[in-house]
């Protein structure tokens, strides 16, 4: 899936456009988190050390307004 870095005070685009592997299942325009840790992404996948995968979809975020108020 192809995920944009997003400021998270702003709300705003920051950084270039990135590949990340899917596991969860997001739609277009959901929010998630990401994780570059590659082992993490290997293991989430099933993959061997070898794989080049390096971004992963860990969570996906229902409602970012929720989260900064604490609600």
């Amino acid at each position: 899936m192809i995920v944009q870095p997003v400021d998270p005070v702003a709300g705003t685009n920051s950084g270039l456009p990135q590949i990340a592997a899917d596991v969860l299942g997001a739609g277009i325009g959901t929010r998630v988190l990401v994780s570059s840790d590659g082992r993490a992404a290997q293991d989430m996948l099933k993959m061997d050390k070898f794989s080049p995968v390096r971004l992963v979809i860990t969570a996906l975020v229902d409602d970012a307004a929720k989260m900064d108020s604490g609600t």
